[in-house]
């Protein structure tokens, strides 16, 4: 069944697509399946589980950090949703965020190490292909209204 599933993966024209690489997510796909696979036949469902773990609790650490920087940033942005309990809540969801991080680093070293080789290896194709998308980077960002 993985097999199969892999194959359609790579063969997408037997499936009415018509490019294989139509966007970031397609071609990110292509990357991750593989390992998913080699992870699967190779590891126990705890060390998978403790990956998976890891992974998660830095990605949720760092979106939840992301509305810290956002209302640093952009303090006058709209804010059509407002977290509740704000700043508490999310210092606190941090707080747990990296303990957790903190406790599977000791407890289960080799599956937290492997959980930032992917994080960096994810980072560093992610600007691989935002480069060669945009070679020139946007200065949207930093532009001044009223400014040529």
């Amino acid at each position: 069944m993985l097999a199969a599933s892999f194959w359609l993966l790579l063969a997408p024209s037997a499936i009415g697509a018509a490019r294989l690489w139509r966007t970031r997510r397609d071609l990110a796909l292509l990357a991750v399946t593989p390992l998913a696979l080699a992870m699967v036949a190779t590891s126990s469902f705890g060390t998978l589980l403790g990956f998976i773990g890891f992974t998660l609790s830095v990605s949720a650490g760092l979106t939840v950090l992301g509305v810290f920087v956002l209302r640093l940033r952009e303090p006058r942005l709209a804010r059509p949703y407002r977290t509740l309990g704000y700043p508490v809540t999310p210092l606190l969801f941090l707080a747990l965020s990296i303990w957790m991080i903190r406790h599977s680093l000791v407890e289960r070293p080799v599956s937290s190490i492997a959980g930032v080789v992917t994080i960096a290896a994810a980072l560093a194709l992610y600007v691989l292909v935002a480069r060669a998308e945009d070679p020139e980077p946007s200065s949207a960002l930093t532009e001044v209204e009223g400014d040529p």
